[in-house]
């Protein structure tokens, strides 16, 4: 089974395909509840789960490893697959997903290294990283029977830095675990975004939260999502995936922001569209408190910050 981008369509083993994703972050609920959310998100309609991989979790000592429990990525992917999911996977090594340092393991800080970019100490730390997290991975991918159809290079890079050696880097670490499918780059809606974290090689994704109407720190309204989409302004006859925030939880638990699917709708273009969004709530569930969960809203240095959860869909293709 192998997903591939055609200039203007994904196909599935060489069938078009349309992608429709939730976030579900195996990492913030209990291995309990995983086989209830994801089936709750197939019921939805979903087709498709999305996650991180946090590094901060799964190696917080150097060297030792943890991949039990609410870590254990391999039985949340299996999960997903038992109850006729696909799954995209975000390995990182930076996924910001308003955790902790973005997701890297502190201890980085006791060398003297450079983050995200192409520093060879950085680049040997994650690859010994990769190497331990596709272990767990490789028999998950869809080349090896598994349900991952697809891998983001790192996590919309462009708000960092440029350096595209860095994300080849990665790219190629990938590779040398034993990933042949889709790679992806994922980034927000603004032009030094784009053009700073994707490569041309690679299919180009975009991000945007319920605000679509709005880019950036831009004042004022700006164009429809569907105005400004990467495929025609930056990289012609690339793949755009959208991400959508229609609510957040946080502040143990609290929603704080919240839009109807009627004007989310009215933001994003209907979806017909070849990249669009729909408002579809993804079941999360109990998400425990831990201090390496946090928010990007009102307050975000609380003191008793809890997990803050996108509720969000991917919608690609026609």
């Amino acid at each position: 089974m192998k997903l591939q981008y055609n200039k203007d369509t994904f196909l599935l083993d060489g069938k078009p395909f349309r992608i429709l994703s939730g976030a579900i972050h195996y990492f913030r609920i209990p291995q309990a509840y995983w086989e209830d959310r994801l089936r709750k998100l197939r019921a939805c309609g979903f087709n498709t789960v999305e996650t991180y991989c946090c590094w901060n979790l799964h190696e917080k000592q150097e060297g030792s490893f943890d991949f039990s429990g609410m870590l254990d990525v391999r039985r949340f992917l299996e999960t997903a697959q038992r109850v006729g999911l696909y799954a995209i996977v975000r390995p990182g090594p930076f996924i910001c997903a308003e955790i902790d340092n973005g997701g890297l393991p502190y201890w980085l800080n006791r060398y003297p290294m450079r983050l995200r970019c192409s520093d060879p100490l950085f680049l040997e730390k994650t690859r010994t990283y990769f190497a331990r997290l596709f272990e767990e991975l490789r028999p998950m991918l869809a080349e090896q029977g598994g349900n991952i159809l697809a891998l983001q290079i790192e996590n919309e890079y462009g708000s960092y830095g440029n350096d595209a050696d860095y994300l080849r880097a990665l790219a190629k670490m990938y590779r040398e675990n034993g990933a042949e499918c889709l790679f992806f780059t994922s980034d927000g809606p603004t032009d030094f975004m784009l053009t700073s974290g994707t490569l041309p090689e690679y299919p180009a994704t975009c991000n945007f939260g319920s605000r679509g109407a709005r880019l950036g720190d831009s004042p004022g309204p700006a164009p429809r999502t569907t105005h400004f989409l990467p495929r025609q302004l930056y990289h012609p006859g690339r793949a755009v995936r959208h991400l959508c925030a229609s609510g957040r939880l946080h502040e143990g638990m609290r929603i704080h922001q919240r839009l109807p699917p009627g004007p989310l709708l009215e933001r994003t273009g209907p979806p017909e569209n070849a990249v669009s969004a729909l408002p579809v709530p993804v079941p999360r569930g109990k998400q425990p408190d831990r201090a390496g969960a946090g928010g990007n809203g009102p307050r975000m240095d609380h003191p008793h910050r809890s997990s803050r959860s996108r509720i969000r869909m991917r919608l690609t293709n026609r």
